[in-house]
């Protein structure tokens, strides 16, 4: 992961908490790969606006805990609609 953009542990509970799971967000948070940050630095820095590169984030980070079954859907978190 390159210093660009780098996500938390603090941004896994964001998105936990959001859908009501009480995990231990630091645990699941070491289970990312590099590649997951990398994947989520990519769509992020395409955006230039920070409100909206945070929403990418966020959006990335809940697909990659519904993949690995942490939350479920409804996703709550949205890709901003214009890169």
């Amino acid at each position: 992961m390159s210093l660009a953009w780098e996500i938390t542990a603090d941004d896994v509970a964001t998105v936990l908490e959001n859908h009501g799971v009480q995990a231990n967000h630091e645990e699941i948070f070491d289970g990312f790969v590099v590649e997951d940050g990398d994947h989520i630095e990519g769509i992020v820095l395409q955006y230039t606006d920070f409100d909206d590169q945070c929403n990418a984030s966020l959006s990335e980070i809940e697909d990659i805990l519904v993949e690995h079954g942490f939350v479920t859907l409804p996703k709550k978190y949205t890709w901003p609609n214009v890169i």
